[in-house]
């Protein structure tokens, strides 16, 4: 079954409702990591990872990142979104990571160094070979699993909204800064943000050309590829990688690959869930230039007005 993903089949203000039924506040747990709150000149645009960043995340990270792993309440969750199904639920999870895998090795086998999924040709993947060997009752079509993608989601993995996002976001409007996201993804996401800070992106804040989602480009972080789209198109606006901002949670995947691609980086050590130091993926030592516990410490520690000196 081919699912069209260029665009959702479901009315967004369907999935923007499931996202607000299933969401409860989440409050971080603080790291104790020591900050380094070294002011930075010469910044004119700040790019952001979203899972762990912007949003509190209930297992550290977006949920197809550990496919496999959480069965309670899935025939439930099946039955729920219209799929009834008699394969026992404990089988599930491992059958959704079994066809990650073996998406993972095409794309690696064509040359993609990170692979990344789009979670809706899993599930319709999935609930395909379930019908076809009698485990489901009813067909699958494309607006089902986009619900019942992001319904698993958000069971597997809350989320909730991090302390001080969206406030922040206009502040940073306000001082000059372009604002966009290289984030690991699905297509859900954008719709998670849009729901729990009651504003689509593009009000928010984010211009789309400063957006890289990686479901879309079937490539993720740490892929220092990830960074190209965005940085080509803050350069078109006389905007220098090292005049550009990363904000992310993980050494590895944010900080380590942003250094790579050019930028300055920003460590943000708010929630002990998603906090991660270990690199793996670079052999060069990545220094954050910045390391914060509060998103509301960012403001003060960017200057858009003196020119980055080369």
């Amino acid at each position: 079954m081919s699912i069209k993903t260029n665009s959702n089949t479901t009315p967004s203000s369907k999935l923007i409702a499931a996202i607000r039924e299933n969401s409860t506040p989440i409050h971080p747990i603080p790291t104790g990591m020591k900050e380094k709150l070294h002011p930075q000149k010469g910044i004119h645009a700040v790019l952001f990872d979203i899972y762990g960043t912007l949003l509190v995340c209930g297992i550290g990270d977006i949920g197809v990142s550990s496919p496999g792993t959480r069965s309670e309440n899935l025939q439930l969750l099946l039955n729920n979104s219209g799929y009834p199904c008699t394969l026992p639920e404990k089988d599930i999870p491992g059958l959704l990571a079994k066809v990650i895998r073996e998406h993972h090795k095409r794309l690696r086998e064509a040359g993609t160094d990170y692979p990344e999924v789009d979670i809706r040709e899993i599930w319709a993947e999935v609930l395909s070979f379930l019908w076809e060997q009698g485990h489901l009752a009813k067909k699958p079509d494309e607006a089902g699993i986009e619900l019942l993608a992001l319904r698993y989601e958000m069971q597997v993995n809350p989320v909730w909204t991090m302390p001080h996002f969206p406030e922040l976001i206009p502040v940073l409007l306000r001082s000059g800064m372009k604002l966009g996201i290289v984030s690991n993804a699905q297509f859900y996401t954008p719709l998670i943000l849009e729901a729990l800070s009651d504003s689509p992106l593009g009000e928010l804040g984010f211009s789309p050309h400063l957006c890289a989602w990686s479901y879309q480009q079937r490539r993720a972080k740490p892929s220092v590829n990830l960074f190209s789209a965005p940085l080509q198109a803050l350069a078109s606006m006389g905007i220098s990688p090292r005049e550009t901002l990363y904000v992310g949670n993980d050494m590895n995947n944010d900080i380590a690959a942003a250094s790579v691609a050019g930028c300055r980086t920003c460590l943000f050590a708010g929630d002990k869930r998603s906090l991660k130091l270990e690199i793996k993926d670079f052999t060069k030592a990545a220094e954050p230039d910045i390391i914060i516990s509060c998103l509301s410490q960012l403001n003060s520690l960017i200057d858009k007005e003196e020119k980055y000196e080369k």
